[in-house]
């Protein structure tokens, strides 16, 4: 845990830039369920009381959200309204949604002030300049479709759940709050560590052109060291050279670092914001993955962050228990697989040294506008995540989702490599694979996905997909798309497992034949993980998955997060690799 009190704040929606004055707006607003789409016709936006009254960040299909309307009635617009009183306006006052889905329209006092495209990245509006003393009407519509264009993730595209998508989520599902800030602020902060060299970049935009900024850098309580800058431009670069010892952030043996930075002009103190960061060094040296120099061994958990009554929206305790189950259960980290999480969720993997693959949600079109669609929203993601020494890994596509065509298509590996330097370019401290699970273009690891239950067919396809780069999966798969081939990545078995317990339900499924009682189930994952763990040429695997998720019932733990067989065999199972190389050692 931070050293620093404030960081202990579990409800601010993000500790990478805390200012201790907010305002959260979670909680009950007036809302309606515009079906015929009148409601800018009808003025809703000057604003309204209504026989609704959803609690923020719920989307209005689930229990929490106080409404719960029937799933296969879908709007795809809805309304929120809420009263904010403001005694007094002398600072800035900042607007953020941290997560909205898909196109947001937002009213101050019956004034649009902003449209914003996209479900999964945070937005934020400097709404000062729109308000008065008193009382302020607070109006949002949401617009949401099934449109295959842009970026789903799991969120189904029919009125009903199917295979592997589940329910859709209309409108705001994350925190929303008001920020107070002096006049001039830090607008961004972009951290680059670096264990190798003991430094850390700052690079940090501001409104501020002419003053000093404080960088005080602290680890659990003592000051480590502190650099004052002169700022002369709105953007401030700054190369902090570390001249005491460094503790560096390991795989579940984390060390964060806390940061103050206060920004003054001559006048004197205009911005305090805390932050934090930590020392570590992924890299890809051959066919081996390295941090901090060391070979990594990745243990993952397929984590599609879905909860019972409340859809994609979690709770701090619900993220914490998820990550300390997992690490209870062998894992060492987790794929967050087709969904951007909560802020605090990576926040705790920080704080816990828990590894993360960050993963774009999918496009299920390959057009210009699903492309546009695609490549900015992955910006904005890219951008906020970016902090997270947690996120070890960029995922950019899935299983050819969305580039169905990827194998023979020059077009479409032309997008997907555009996308892998892009994101090199603005992060090379990290790894990027292009196409988890086949078809790969350039990429820094090679994944395969596969889902035998039967451990002898898994090996076999195992060795057919390194030996031979066809993947014998459902249908016939590729490890690379055409004119690319294995240059000696490091290779992962990034799904695998799947297996589900006792499937007597009609419409639930898990992949194979279900295992009939613990004793089964124990035998099938023992199997199963073995013939991985001894397989040297991988470093890694991600096992198919945390929790089940409505009909898909192959989890470790059912959807409402009770486990299915006791932690301590599957992590066992997972020790077991470790185990056997410590005994070779000895011998």
């Amino acid at each position: 845990m931070f050293s620093d009190n404030k960081f202990k704040d579990i409800n601010h929606p993000n500790p990478q830039m805390y200012r201790e004055d907010y305002i959260l707006l979670n909680g009950e607003w007036d809302f309606i369920l515009d079906y015929k789409n009148r409601g800018e016709k009808l003025g809703l936006y000057n604003g309204f009381t209504s026989e609704y009254k959803i609690n923020v960040p719920y989307v209005y299909s689930t229990i929490k959200s106080n409404i719960n309307i029937n799933k296969n009635k879908k709007c795809n617009y809805v309304w929120y309204s809420k009263v904010l009183h403001f005694s007094e306006l002398k600072d800035r006052f900042i607007l953020h949604f941290e997560g909205s889905d898909y196109i947001t329209k937002i009213f101050i006092n019956s004034e649009l002030i902003s449209v914003e495209k996209g479900g999964y990245h945070r937005f934020s509006y400097d709404i000062t300049d729109y308000l008065i003393k008193g009382d302020n009407t607070l109006v949002v519509k949401c617009e949401d479709s099934f449109s295959l264009s842009q970026p789903r993730g799991k969120q189904r595209f029919l009125n009903r759940n199917y295979l592997c998508w589940y329910e859709e989520t209309t409108g705001i599902y994350k925190s929303v709050w008001i920020e107070k800030r002096k006049e001039s602020h830090i607008e961004s902060l972009h951290l680059k560590p670096s264990l190798n060299n003991k430094e850390i970049d700052f690079h940090i935009s501001s409104t501020l052109d002419t003053g000093t900024l404080e960088i005080e850098l602290s680890y659990k309580g003592e000051i480590v060291q502190k650099d004052t800058i002169n700022v002369n431009n709105l953007f401030i670069n700054h190369k902090m050279k570390i001249e005491k010892d460094i503790i560096p952030w390991d795989v579940l043996n984390p060390s964060l670092y806390d940061i103050k930075l206060t920004l003054k002009d001559k006048s004197g103190i205009e911005d305090v914001l805390y932050t934090y960061t930590a020392f570590r060094d992924i890299e890809r040296k051959g066919n081996i993955i390295l941090l901090n120099g060391k070979p990594l061994y990745q243990k993952l958990v397929l984590d599609q962050g879905y909860f019972n009554n409340s859809l994609l929206t979690g709770t701090y305790k619900e993220f914490e228990d998820d990550i300390l189950n997992m690490i209870k259960c062998g894992f060492n980290g987790a794929r967050k697989h087709q969904k951007i999480e909560d802020e605090r969720y990576y926040y705790l993997a920080d704080k816990y040294g828990f590894l993360v693959w960050a993963e774009m949600p999918s496009i299920y079109r390959f057009s210009s506008k699903s492309r546009e669609n695609f490549f900015e929203e992955y910006t904005k993601v890219i951008k906020q995540l970016i902090n997270h020494p947690s996120i070890i890994t960029w995922v950019i596509f899935n299983e050819s989702w969305g580039i169905f065509n990827i194998h023979k298509s020059d077009s479409q590996k032309t997008f997907v490599n555009m996308i892998y330097k892009y994101t090199k370019d603005i992060d090379n401290t990290r790894l990027v694979i292009s196409n988890d699970g086949w078809d790969h273009t350039i990429s820094d690891i090679l994944t395969i996905h596969l889902y035998d239950q039967d451990p002898l067919v898994l090996e076999e396809n195992i060795d057919r997909a390194i030996n031979t780069g066809i993947i014998k999966s459902f249908t016939k798969k590729h490890t690379y798309a055409k004119g690319y081939t294995y240059n000696n990545e490091p290779i992962i078995i990034s799904e695998f497992g799947g297996t589900s317990f006792i499937n007597k339900e009609k419409g639930k499924w898990g992949y194979g034949k279900s295992v009939k009682d613990k004793e089964e189930y124990k035998e099938r994952l023992d199997n199963l993980f073995k013939v991985i763990q001894h397989d040297n040429r991988i470093v890694g695997y991600c096992y198919t998955q945390l929790s089940d998720v409505m009909q898909e019932i192959n989890g470790i733990y059912t959807m409402d997060r009770e486990i299915k067989i006791d932690s301590n065999i599957i992590r066992e199972i997972q020790e077991r690799r470790e185990n056997d190389r410590l005994r070779k050692d000895k011998e």
